[in-house]
């Protein structure tokens, strides 16, 4: 079946809350009908289906809830998901890669780093040659899968909301998560700066600096920079391990309410730093509807396309960032951009 390579950027429905899925027995954390639902097609019922996924750095509740709701999506549409999950990079990460390639499954998911990005596409365009569709959390150079599902890291979402914090002088430092990135973590925290510049040119913006997705490292900036800068008012921490390191830091040093905090990814301690009001705002993926819409998609093309043939082309889908303050943090609609560091099924 022959694609045409294009962006899809899905829409959001409300998902039940992480509280709402305990009481229901299902998965803590990860569930619901996120957007993307299945199609109407039947030819091939879902419960015929085999998927294999390699699920990498789940040391990270993003990654984690992500694999949740894959899992939960599967159990939902009866597919049979054999999932291989590493806590992070590592033989045990490649190991999952190569068993997840070899495996007799119909389609599979490759959500991990390690994928080696010479002989991985070569892999998957094999796979893809024979019928076997390949989605992927991130685009392989050469693009060779059938379709990468992830989220838009635009982080226009947060700015009005920031803006609504700073004055009209001030002090403002950055953590930029991890430096081999530059370009995608700026694209989370550079609207932002660039408003404040414009609404407020007297406010001082400190050198971006990097904790390499370390807490450790991230809780050390923060110190230097709280001592180093008396006189800092904003904290904007681009990433899940920087944005609760933020709120131990604040709160160890008795700032909380004193020096705003803008974190990226609802993690669960960042998110018990908006709740109790030293963060003012996170910027979060719906992890819930990217693991959903990887299940969806690769179902939904071997139940369109049940004679097989070699799949061909690839698309990128693409979730919107969400905003979350305290004010909505207890929405149906919020639930599914906050993370949970376990799932059960």
């Amino acid at each position: 079946m022959t694609r045409t390579a294009r962006t899809i950027s899905p829409g959001r429905r409300a998902l039940p809350t992480v509280g709402m899925l305990i009481v229901a027995g299902v998965l803590q954390g990860c569930g619901g009908a996120p957007s993307g639902a299945a199609s109407q097609a039947v030819a091939v019922p879902s419960e015929q289906i085999r998927v294999s996924g390699a699920f990498g750095n789940t040391s990270d509740a993003f990654w984690t809830t992500v694999m949740c709701s894959a899992k939960q999506r599967a159990k939902e549409r009866g597919v049979k998901l054999t999932v291989y999950e590493s806590k992070g990079a590592g033989p045990e990460e490649l190991k999952n890669i190569e068993e997840t390639l070899k495996s007799d499954a119909q389609g599979l998911i490759l959500n991990t780093f390690a994928l080696d990005q010479k002989k991985g596409p070569v892999a998957v365009a094999e796979k893809m040659s024979k019928g076997i569709p390949v989605v992927t959390a991130n685009d392989l150079q050469p693009a060779t899968q059938y379709q990468s599902v992830n989220v838009n890291q635009d982080g226009s979402i947060v700015v009005n909301r920031a803006l609504q914090e700073v004055g009209i002088t001030g002090l403002v430092y950055v953590l930029g998560g991890l430096s081999s990135w530059p370009v995608m973590m700026a694209s989370r925290y550079q609207p932002t700066l660039d408003a404040i510049r414009a609404k407020a040119p007297a406010v001082r913006i400190l050198p971006v600096e990097y904790s390499e997705f370390s807490p450790d490292l991230a809780e050390k900036l923060l110190r230097q920079a709280i001592t180093k800068h008396p006189g800092l008012t904003m904290i904007i921490a681009s990433s899940g391990p920087e944005s609760e390191a933020a709120v131990k830091v604040l709160r160890d040093t008795g700032r909380k309410g004193k020096i705003k905090l803008l974190g990226f990814d609802a993690v669960p301690n960042a998110v018990s730093g908006l709740r109790d009001g030293t963060a003012f705002a996170l910027g979060s993926q719906p992890a819930l509807d990217i693991g959903a819409a990887q299940v969806d998609s690769v179902a939904d093309y071997l139940t369109a396309n049940p004679d097989g043939g070699a799949v061909t082309g690839t698309e990128k889908r693409l979730f919107p960032m969400v905003l979350l303050t305290r004010e909505n943090l207890n929405d149906p609609a919020s639930a599914g951009s906050v993370y949970s560091a376990t799932c059960a099924l």
